[in-house]
């Protein structure tokens, strides 16, 4: 489920979206096994402006890979 246009938390429509990398040069792979090795494995988060909630969703490009090579709860 994507994020809708008001935030779930307390309905404010002051909706801020950024891409973010799921690799950091220090930090973990947060997407292992997803994409190629030069693929730029990355996040499409949501933050609410008013209250700060904060949603993060993995791109449509990787969605075959997760579903193919990860575990279903």
């Amino acid at each position: 489920m994507k994020f809708s246009k008001s935030c779930p938390e307390c309905n404010s429509l002051e909706i801020y979206t950024k891409s973010v990398n799921a690799v950091g040069g220090y930090g973990p792979d947060l997407l292992p096994n997803v994409g190629g090795f030069f693929s730029k494995k990355q996040f499409q988060i949501y933050i609410c402006g008013n209250c700060g909630y904060t949603q993060f969703y993995v791109p449509d490009k990787f969605l075959a890979d997760v579903r193919e090579k990860y575990p279903r709860a």
